[in-house]
């Protein structure tokens, strides 16, 4: 009991919860293989979601693990870290752009993102964040398709 009360309130202070939704939808992000490439990649690419809505990020397998990317989230956000192989639910609550990857490929170009709401309060600062060329090139991509989306 004391655990959980103690992963609310770093929830609430840090705008996430890896507790699950209490009043949102969870929406699932799934790693599979692109039938293209043979390369992993997050289905689906972005998630579109609202504040108090949860993602679950399933890891196909145990070689991959769900990060948030550094600087690629709201201000005043901490982020999470799982585990290789760890399914993890995060409750966003905070509006804004975040981009989520997987550490072990992420130069690879297995990353994300997840718009809570309006994403103008970091869109900018997030599309200014620099990552190893493959990821780069996926996140340009996903930008691009966010803005047209508009």
């Amino acid at each position: 009991m004391i655990r959980l009360v103690a992963v609310l309130l770093v929830g609430l202070i840090s705008g996430w919860s890896s507790v699950g939704a209490m009043a949102g939808t969870v929406h699932t992000i799934a790693v599979v293989t692109d039938p293209g490439s043979g390369l992993p990649r997050f289905d689906p690419p972005i998630a579109v979601i609202e504040p108090g809505d949860a993602v679950r990020i399933e890891m196909a397998g145990k070689v991959y693990a769900s990060r948030l990317i550094a600087g690629l989230h709201p201000p005043g956000v901490s982020g999470w870290w799982g585990q290789v192989g760890e399914t993890v639910e995060i409750t966003f609550t905070v509006p804004g752009v975040y981009g989520h990857k997987c550490g072990g490929t992420y130069a690879l170009g297995l990353v994300g993102l997840i718009v809570v709401g309006d994403p103008s309060p970091n869109l900018e600062a997030a599309r200014a964040v620099q990552h190893p060329p493959a990821a780069a090139r996926v996140l340009d991509a996903l930008f691009a398709e966010l803005t047209a989306a508009g």
